[in-house]
């Protein structure tokens, strides 16, 4: 945990009364007695070049054990879904299965999985093989730019769920196109706000 601090429960039941008053106007509005209003314990972690916040009742029995261990658990997932560490499976797949059938953990191929669904679904518009473009664009460590027609038809080439074989019996990945590269879409993070293992 980086930081944590307490949410001052009379302005959270002021924000509270104004989100009920404007949706129940016909209703007279009830004002709580201090017996009634709830402290929040507020616990932030940054991840996946954001913040995330635990809120818990204040006094709830190891609250601070309940938020490390949801916090594990998003590093645990940035370690295995980024593409900012080397290390990470995404990455790891990204480098490997353009030319041989990669072995992934079960809830990762589940996950592809459902992309390749969503895609299908979509008609192509939701796609997690945008890796490419998104390097084109320079989405990925910049410059930002515009690229020019030649660069973004190459990168499309390489584009396509329907190039990636997902073998469900032996829960493998491989890429039918060469520079295909899976990017699950989180923002490049800041200097040191990746928590990847480096061995």
């Amino acid at each position: 945990m980086n930081r944590r601090d307490f949410l001052d429960p009379r302005q959270l039941a002021h924000a509270a009364g104004q989100i009920l008053g404007a949706v129940e106007e016909c209703q007279e509005p009830q004002i709580a007695s201090a017996e009634d209003e709830v402290a929040l314990l507020r616990v932030a972690h940054k991840a996946m070049a954001t913040t995330f916040e635990v809120l818990l009742p204040y006094g709830a029995p190891n609250a601070l054990a309940v938020a490390g261990t949801a916090f594990a658990e998003i590093d645990r997932l940035e370690q295995q879904l980024t593409v900012y560490c080397e290390t990470s499976e995404v990455s790891r797949l990204n480098r490997l299965a353009a030319s041989t059938a990669v072995p992934v953990e079960d809830k990762l191929f589940d996950l592809l999985a459902l992309a390749a669904r969503i895609t299908e679904e979509t008609e192509g518009a939701y796609d997690i093989t945008a890796g490419a473009l998104i390097k084109a664009w320079g989405f990925y460590r910049g410059p930002r730019r515009v690229p020019s027609d030649e660069e973004r038809a190459k990168a499309l080439s390489r584009v396509g769920m329907r190039h990636v074989v997902l073998d469900a019996e032996a829960r493998t990945v491989r890429y039918l196109r060469p520079g295909l590269e899976i990017n699950l879409g989180q923002p490049r993070p800041g200097r040191n706000l990746c928590r990847c293992s480096r061995d």
